[in-house]
């Protein structure tokens, strides 16, 4: 059986998963593990760096004997997953949503999630959805990342200092490049640069920002889950 390894973005958790999780369970034929990353929702630790946090998910997937690992991350969570992929032979696929081999952090917001968090946090949702997002889906992110908000600052300080070119180069599974066609937070060349880089393409997401996790988890799904019975023999 595969098994699923979801990684959340900054100041996010394992919950955010919940609806694209669902569809997974559904479909069958897959564990599905969603973690919370060290500092975030009730976990222990604290990393503050995307090396760090790919050190917790190679021990996550040893200490649980993982086999045939599909490595599925979001925004800082694609990073730890391009970093991680280039250190395991246990993962078979990688599929990066909204994320990029660099990730640029306005100073603007550093200093916001410092001084003024509250009102920064609402500024960064605001920023993460399409228009057309519900008043309950942008909610639902501001109310995570007020959760989460002892990691925030460290989560986006860890994406300005990350650069995932080196470990990209390393990487030989499949990988699937995917983007919200409404994305501001990780713009369009972003993803146009990683996909270049496995000469693939972007898989774009319709009507949906940087969260396409929860503005179009069924599309989502479909892509991952296409993409795995595309990429990977029933073995793997």
């Amino acid at each position: 059986m595969r098994n699923l390894l979801f990684i959340h973005g900054a100041g996010n958790d394992g919950s955010i998963w919940n609806d694209v999780k669902k569809q997974f369970a559904e479909a069958g034929d897959y564990k599905i593990h969603t973690p919370d990353l060290p500092g975030h929702a009730d976990q222990q630790g604290k990393c503050d760096s995307i090396d760090a946090y790919s050190d917790w998910i190679i021990n996550y997937i040893s200490r649980n004997d993982l086999a045939n690992v599909v490595l599925i991350g979001h925004s800082m969570g694609g990073a730890i997953a391009i970093v991680s992929a280039s250190r395991s032979d246990r993962i078979k696929a990688v599929v990066i949503i909204g994320s990029g081999l660099k990730l640029p952090v306005n100073s603007k917001i550093l200093n916001g999630l410092k001084n003024s968090p509250v009102q920064t946090i609402k500024t960064i949702a605001k920023w993460s959805f399409s228009f057309s997002a519900s008043t309950e889906q942008k909610n639902k992110a501001v109310q995570m990342m007020e959760k989460n908000k002892k990691s925030l600052y460290d989560d986006f300080l860890a994406c300005r200092n990350y650069d995932g070119h080196a470990a990209a180069e390393q990487i030989k599974v499949p990988v699937l490049v995917i983007a919200g066609d409404s994305d501001v937070m990780t713009p369009a060349e972003l993803s146009e640069e990683l996909a270049n880089c496995f000469n693939t393409t972007v898989f774009k997401i319709r009507n949906s920002g940087h969260m396409a996790q929860i503005e179009n988890p069924e599309m989502l799904f479909a892509a991952i889950n296409s993409f795995i019975s595309e990429n990977l023999s029933v073995n793997q």
